[in-house]
């Protein structure tokens, strides 16, 4: 049965759904008498999945809702979770709407309860990308059911706000978040008269973007995650690739037109409100942390300016809606008290030998430039714990790092000599 399930894997990933699900039938009859075990739950969830996949919503659904009752009886929520986001899709695809909003709801429930298990980083981004499925799937079945792009922000704000903290505290065991997520309402009284924040999800079947002002929010749904990833993965490439000399101003207009273009993409529907803006704040998610903002143009199309500019906004990025808001509340309220108390970290010789004169001139630049300015030695420095330093404003890192995409937690900074793990 491990062997067949294998290849039906397989098989789907090289999009033979039909092969697949044959072999997922003879699984499921290896493992008859096994009905409740791990294993045989797993073979009849991703059958459900594929049949879904295959346009065969009612089959699928029905093996879906068992997979769903039999994994609760025995409190596997690892199989509990998928079973109902699939179903969910079916119901939908079924046009039964409050079926498919009621397993959503369940299904965030069900996640919520179990998130802080695993404790393996991959397993937890794994759990993390499952839950961004199922609140980006909420949030777009509310807004299309409902019109209301105030109730589906509000409905997003927790998952990505705790996600995000809980991230922040790194491998091991979750320590339980019990923090206070900012609702609309609450974000448009930090904006700026002039300010566009733009929040923005990705999930593997729709993706969602927030535009809100003072004053307004609108909400654009974008394709799938996959879609906006090809775009914006090109459009960061080709980025990297210094001009040639001779033939940059073809390249220069060429790198203009596939800005406009992405921009349209991602921002036509909110045209006006850019033009309107004199600052753009980002909260980014998934691929979309890479992307050039300043880079993106808009074609004006449907108003009476023409291209339209980012890069003639203050563009900031931002983790989320409240992080902003906690940190506007803070300077309001004069939390910092004093001069801003800045903590730098400088890395003089990169990991090959090579020296870093920039590192050195980063540092004596904010030595001129703030009052409270304290220099860690680098080498030997052991990072240990961020809250560990939560008597600074500002970290500063003058020092080579090493990003890894597909395991993030595995990525570090380089300090004396060595490279510590953030």
């Amino acid at each position: 049965a491990s062997d067949v399930y294998k290849r039906q894997v397989h098989l789907a990933a090289q999009d033979s759904v039909a092969a697949a699900i044959e072999l997922l039938e003879q699984a499921s009859e290896l493992l008859r008498g096994q009905a409740n075990s791990v294993q045989a739950l797993r073979v009849d969830n991703l059958w459900g999945e594929l049949l879904v996949r295959d346009g065969r919503d009612r089959e699928g659904l029905e093996r879906l809702l068992s997979v769903e009752e039999r994994a609760a009886r025995i409190g596997l929520s690892g199989q509990r979770v998928p079973a109902l986001a699939h179903a969910a899709k079916a119901y939908r695809r079924l046009d039964r709407p409050d079926s498919s909003l009621a397993l959503l709801e369940r299904a965030s429930a069900v996640w919520e309860a179990e998130r802080s298990i695993p404790t393996d980083p991959l397993w937890r981004e794994m759990r993390g990308s499952l839950g961004s499925r199922i609140h980006t799937d909420w949030a777009v079945q509310i807004l299309e059911r409902t019109g209301d792009p105030q109730a589906a922000f509000d409905r997003l704000q927790p998952f990505k706000g705790r996600t995000l903290l809980e991230r922040m505290s790194g491998p091991g065991e979750i320590t339980p978040v019990s923090a206070d997520f900012v609702s609309l309402d609450e974000l448009q009284r930090v904006l700026a008269d002039d300010e566009l924040f733009l929040d923005a999800y990705l999930g593997p079947e729709s993706s969602l973007l927030f535009a809100v002002t003072k004053d307004e929010i609108r909400a654009w749904i974008w394709p799938a995650e996959s879609g906006i990833e090809d775009r914006v993965g090109l459009f960061h490439d080709v980025h990297q690739i210094p001009a040639s000399g001779a033939s940059s101003s073809a390249e220069i207009d060429a790198l203009h037109l596939m800005g406009r273009e992405l921009g349209d993409f991602l921002l036509g529907g909110i045209a006006d409100l850019v033009q309107a803006s004199g600052r753009v704040l980002v909260a980014p998610d998934g691929i979309l942390n890479l992307l050039p903002w300043g880079s993106l143009e808009l074609s004006g199309s449907g108003s009476d300016v023409g291209t339209i500019t980012l890069a003639e906004r203050s563009i900031s990025l931002v983790p989320s809606a409240t992080i902003l808001a906690a940190l506007r509340d803070q300077d309001a309220e004069g939390v910092r008290g004093g001069p801003t108390r800045v903590r730098v970290f400088c890395e003089e010789a990169a990991p090959d030998g090579d020296t870093l004169p920039a590192a050195r001139r980063e540092v004596d630049w904010l030595l001129r430039s703030f009052e409270e300015v304290t220099c860690a030695p680098a080498v030997g420095e052991s990072l240990g714990p961020l809250h560990g330093w939560r008597d600074q404003d500002v970290l500063h890192f003058a020092a080579h790092v090493r990003s890894h995409d597909a395991a993030p937690w595995q990525s570090g900074i380089s300090l004396g000599g060595a490279t510590q793990e953030v």
